[in-house]
């Protein structure tokens, strides 16, 4: 299922078929584990992405995708480039409610909450370490009033789990 989506998308969007990617496909198809994809820069690889958040959205693979990348202009211009794919298939209101980039200064997905997530190294972990970032304020009050605060951190470790 995951090469049909590839296929298509290639056909629609990209025009050339890259084999070691759709070989990849081929032997992935939603098995759980670490995969390491090492590829050459401008190889395609974003291409696994979108065609597993699109298989997310037909209830295929799992029930969200999370994208994670070290840079907020990579994550940025990814987005960018999800949103104009994705918009041409489903339409661009649709694509803003199923889908949103979350870093420093955007809040598209507050806890990592949609089915399809783009987010930078830094607030996935600190994500994944119970200090999401919408919390980290209220944390700081209750640390000097020397108060317990207890967060909406599972909320966003939920999504992540999903997303596995």
């Amino acid at each position: 299922m995951l090469a049909e989506i590839y296929d298509k998308l290639v056909e629609s969007f990209w025009g050339k078929h890259r084999r070691l990617i759709r070989r990849f496909l081929d032997e992935f198809e939603c098995s759980p584990g670490l995969y390491i994809l090492k590829l050459p820069t401008g190889y395609g690889k974003t291409g696994i992405v979108f065609t597993h958040a699109l298989s997310t959205l037909v209830g295929y693979c799992s029930s969200s995708t999370i994208y994670v990348a070290p840079l907020r202009s990579l994550v940025d211009d990814v987005y960018d480039r999800w949103k104009s794919i994705a918009s041409k298939i489903m339409g661009e209101d649709i694509v803003e409610e199923i889908s949103g980039v979350q870093h420093m200064g955007v809040a598209g997905s507050i806890y990592l909450n949609k089915p399809v997530v783009y987010t930078t190294m830094d607030t996935f972990l600190l994500h994944l370490f119970k200090l999401p970032p919408p919390e980290l304020k209220h944390q700081a009050k209750a640390m000097v009033s020397r108060q317990y605060y207890r967060g909406h951190y599972e909320v966003s470790r939920g999504a992540i789990a999903n997303s596995a």
